[in-house]
């Protein structure tokens, strides 16, 4: 593409505001306010964008970048999905490689000191048997039912009830 400056800055930046199907919508004036540059340097910038082009590789549309929108207002970027899905799945290669090599480069967990590790384990669970022993006690707890309007009641076999103001 032997084009200007202008003219391949007009084409970037309507690579970077298209939608996702290429399409740029908007009138010469829009355009050209959200390009930030002149309506006449704007439509220069788009008559070069729309000839065609003997050197391109895509002889979509005889090689033009550019061709006006089939809704009447705006312009199609030609190859925007085709530049669009190559761009998506380079990025997604260069993430993933990227990715892998950095696994890679991690060092590898020590794991030769396990068994050591292990051995802690069992002594703090001998200690667990003097925990649950006031828990234990609980276990003998029985429930019945008094009489009446389903008021439950929970004692300790041999003792008083847990609440007081229930009988």
């Amino acid at each position: 593409m032997e084009k200007s400056v202008l003219t391949r800055y007009v084409f970037m930046t309507l690579i970077a505001v298209a939608d996702p199907k290429g399409h740029v919508i908007g009138t010469d004036i829009a355009l050209a306010r959200r390009v930030n540059i002149t309506l006449k340097d704007f439509k220069t910038a788009i008559s070069e964008l729309m000839e065609p082009d003997a050197d391109s590789n895509s002889p979509d549309e005889e090689g033009r970048r550019v061709v006006l929108s089939e809704c009447g207002r705006g312009y199609r970027l030609v190859n925007y999905t085709t530049y669009r899905d190559t761009r998506d799945e380079d990025h997604r290669r260069e993430y993933m490689r990227n990715l892998m090599a950095q696994k890679r480069a991690e060092k590898p967990k020590d794991v030769s000191n396990v068994s050591s590790l292990l051995a802690n384990v069992s002594s703090p669970l001998a200690n667990v048997s003097s925990l649950l022993a006031p828990v234990s006690t609980l276990a003998n707890v029985s429930l019945s039912r008094g009489r009446g309007r389903g008021r439950g009641r929970s004692t300790l076999k041999g003792q008083a009830p847990l609440h007081p103001g229930i009988a």
